[in-house]
């Protein structure tokens, strides 16, 4: 198949079609999957539609690792093999000062893992990763062999590397801890009021009385002077009450291998979950 055809037939793995699945739209399910035999001409009809995301991903290993074949590879040997659902958070597209993180895993650290496929532009990588490391106590570039020797040599010391190989990935190189590096601003400005006003109120056992346009500026005042190491300890906590509901990681387990990262995407209630999983054995 041409590059044109893959990019067609990976709207099958996109948010829009999960959320379709979650809201019953069968009409919205179809016109995707009407796409596949079009271009994958061994599947055919009378799948269901599990089998045939399968099928595709399969196929994905070989001809096409997009974004979505690494961040799911990642997500189904790396994260779930190491980490308990309940005791480990991983959020995807996690916004750090002027980057967007692929995956952030929460476990009592951190680890950032910002990867670079074969179907991505390398632009802004070094810009990317200095975010990163000043919020993150490890930080992972996951990639494919060919692009690591063309950067190799650009890649800061401390920055761990995970290559994908036919098997799984390679750890290559381990990340450094960059405690060193944190910066109080950065995690600041990724917690949500709630967040940095648990974090004012449990270290001074107060929140500044001001209106609401002033609160941001104030909490901050507060919140700078409180030891980095101790930062760390309390954004942690905070993040990880963003933790999946029960129905959520019940998702997760019983989704196929090649969508399970799906799941972490975006947040469905107890009824698209069951949605979700009904769909999934509908035959096309």
């Amino acid at each position: 198949m041409k590059k044109s055809d893959y990019l067609s037939i990976s709207k099958i793995f996109s948010p829009v079609f999960m959320d379709n699945l979650a809201n019953n739209n069968l009409g919205e399910i179809f016109k995707v999957l009407d796409l596949i035999p079009k271009h994958h001409k061994q599947i055919n009809s009378n799948l269901e539609i599990r089998k045939i995301l399968n099928l595709v991903y399969k196929d994905f290993s070989i001809s096409y690792r997009n974004e979505h074949f690494y961040k799911n590879t990642l997500f189904n040997k790396v994260i779930l093999k190491k980490h308990n659902l309940n005791n480990c958070l991983t959020l995807s597209e996690f916004r750090v000062g002027n980057s967007i993180l692929d995956l952030a895993v929460f476990n009592g650290t951190t680890t950032a893992y910002e990867i670079k496929s074969e179907i991505d532009t390398p632009k802004r990588l070094l810009q990317q990763v200095t975010d990163y490391c000043k919020v993150f106590e490890f930080v992972y570039l996951v990639t494919y062999s060919k692009f690591l020797t063309k950067i190799q040599d650009e890649i800061p010391d401390n920055i761990g590397i995970l290559l994908l190989e036919e098997k799984g990935f390679n750890e290559i190189k381990a990340p450094k801890s960059n405690r060193e590096l944190f910066n109080h601003q950065y995690f600041f400005d990724i917690l949500r009021i709630d967040e940095f006003k648990n974090i004012v109120k449990k270290k001074f056992n107060y929140i500044p009385e001001v209106p609401n346009t002033q609160i941001y500026k104030e909490c901050y005042k507060l919140f700078k002077t409180i030891p980095i190491s101790e930062i760390h300890n309390m954004f942690i906590e905070e993040i990880s009450k963003r933790q999946l509901e029960q129905h959520q990681k019940k998702l997760i387990k019983k989704l196929p291998n090649s969508i399970k990262i799906s799941a972490i995407s975006k947040r469905y209630n107890e009824k698209q979950c069951l949605n979700i999983i009904d769909k999934l054995d509908l035959i096309y």
